[in-house]
């Protein structure tokens, strides 16, 4: 589990024994090892990592300072996953040939919206979309460049699928997002602007009818009457357990996108290798 130090570092609650627990995270403070061979319980420990600025105080561990969100520094996880790997691959008897794959999940409507937009331009062969953007203060855009929490996640993201690319079947990179019904306001608010181009406009409102449809098709019945309860609730946040939320989840799973994606991954297990030497290796 991963927390934000307020002091810029990271705190990692790992809770495999090691010797030298800085040559696999760099630059963080080991929680589940405390002094006085004390650890954090279990509960605790999940508190840590979700300890959001205004609404719930940080979580102070003695000795070792203040922490919150992770989201501060690593909003995906995938940082702590690639320091792992990147300490597993120094030495060639622990993965061997093994094809490595990471898989991230993600609820966050915003990155859904960027993922819809990079799969129409994708569709339509357009390296570029023009939108008339709108003035932002200078005191507006400084809070929102360091309020935004997917500058390491996005750059991982893309690090992993340039390493995914070139990797030579090696490494694999699943991008797990909950699908989200989207609209052409949602996507100039992503572009912080008008599209400038009534086409691309007309094409965009075409994509996206159809993408919702896709959700519909799983969720909702289309005749259903405005007077019908409704049996499906789109949680804006993971931790929205309401009965229509949770039917939302279990739908959402026979998503198109997401079978694809369930259907390659269920692949690499199937195909995986076990070896007597894998079997009894030891990890110092």
């Amino acid at each position: 589990m991963n927390t934000a130090g307020t002091s810029g570092n990271r705190g990692i609650l790992w809770s495999v024994k090691q010797q030298k627990f800085e040559d696999i995270f760099p630059y963080a403070t080991n929680l589940a090892d405390l002094s006085g061979n004390k650890t954090i319980p279990f509960y605790q420990a999940v508190s840590t990592t979700n300890r959001f600025p205004v609404f719930s105080p940080a979580a102070k561990i003695k000795g070792y300072g203040h922490f919150i969100d992770a989201g501060a520094i690593d909003n995906s996880g995938l940082l702590g996953c690639l320091d792992l790997h990147n300490y597993l691959i120094r030495d060639e008897k622990v993965l061997g040939d093994k094809q490595i794959a990471y898989i991230e999940i993600i609820n966050s409507k915003s990155l859904y919206v960027a993922h819809l937009v990079t799969e129409f331009k994708e569709k339509h062969d357009i390296p570029h979309i023009d939108a008339n953007e709108t003035e932002t203060d200078n005191l507006v855009a400084d809070l929102k460049t360091g309020l935004n929490l997917d500058k390491i996640p996005n750059y991982l993201s893309h690090y992993l699928k340039n390493w995914e690319a070139n990797s030579d079947g090696n490494i694999k990179y699943f991008k797990i997002m909950m699908p989200h019904k989207v609209t052409l306001g949602d996507i100039e608010g992503y572009f912080n602007g008008t599209i400038l181009d009534p086409t691309i406009v007309n094409d965009l409102e075409w994509f996206l009818a159809q993408k919702n449809k896709e959700i519909l098709d799983i969720t909702e019945k289309p005749d259903k009457t405005f007077f019908e309860p409704w049996q499906f609730y789109e949680p804006t946040l993971s931790r929205h357990l309401s009965r229509s939320s949770l039917n939302y989840f279990d739908a959402i799973l026979e998503h198109p996108y997401l079978k694809k994606q369930f259907a390659e991954i269920e692949q690499i297990i199937n195909t995986k290798k076990i070896t007597d030497e894998n079997l009894t290796l030891q990890i110092e």
